[in-house]
């Protein structure tokens, strides 16, 4: 990859999310040049068939996504929120830069950035363990257990999108899906330590989600620099924060 080129910007969404969700964070991005790729994961979506979906399906995607541009010899670098970690990690070990050279291929990930992720600290590790939740009585009482999805109840709303304007959070919960609870049970594939590329950890140090000190926690499993901002869980929904995220990304796209 020649020093002018820019790498491709793969994100991974988070649980109930859709592509959408990261609008202003892809516009950013794409402002500045970068060619980006939001895919719809398999694991949240309206069709039953969700239900009978987990992370290798996700997986798989995101696989395929990154399959041209490697395949074009060029560098990515990846960007994880909340439970897009878990996959994120999974897609990533194997292609990164090193991995690709040692096989004598070009290009490859150059760079992941976990934003508020579940950045699984060791392989086979699921969401529910990483959070210690042993049966379904132990389940937060924002989503509901219903024909294998998880449906987000209403209080949902101020934990994903606290500290965010109530129509931002409103528009946005609006527009979340069910979540394959299969998803939540698969078991990681590696942990965020097989990365051979620098990491960067996004601490949202007003998450409502996931604590900060987990979040610490999870980096400094994985090895990753950490950046801490006073945001809520999902910073890239208001213009500021998606400023600041890209501002991140930027800097691990330049990263050696």
């Amino acid at each position: 990859m020649s020093c002018q080129e820019k790498p491709i910007i793969i994100i991974v969404h988070g649980a109930w999310h859709q592509p959408l969700h990261y609008a202003n964070l892809l516009n950013s991005l794409q402002t500045k040049g970068y060619t980006v790729q939001v895919p719809a994961l398999a694991t949240a979506g309206w069709d039953q068939s969700v239900s009978q979906k987990n992370v290798s399906d996700d997986v798989t995607i995101l696989k395929n996504t990154m399959k041209e541009y490697l395949q074009a010899g060029k560098e990515l670098v990846v960007v994880c929120h909340s439970f897009g970690g878990i996959s994120g990690t999974a897609s990533v070990v194997g292609e990164t830069v090193p991995e690709r050279q040692a096989r004598g291929d070009a290009g490859g990930v150059k760079a992941v950035v976990f934003l508020a992720a579940f950045a699984p600290p060791s392989a086979g590790l699921s969401l529910v363990d990483i959070i210690g939740i042993k049966d379904e009585s132990q389940q937060p009482d924002w989503w509901t257990p219903t024909n294998g999805l998880s449906l987000l109840e209403p209080k949902a709303s101020d934990l994903l999108y606290s500290g965010l304007d109530d129509e931002i959070a409103r528009v946005n919960f609006h527009a979340t899906a069910p979540q394959s609870l299969q998803s939540f049970q698969s078991k990681s594939i590696n942990a965020s330590s097989d990365i051979a590329v620098p990491k960067t950890y996004v601490v949202t140090q007003k998450d409502a989600i996931i604590p900060s000190e987990g979040q610490k926690a999870m980096a400094n499993a994985a090895g990753a620099n950490v950046i801490e901002l006073a945001y809520g869980h999902s910073p890239f929904l208001s213009a500021e924060g998606a400023s600041s995220i890209l501002n991140i990304i930027e800097q691990a796209s330049v990263s050696e």
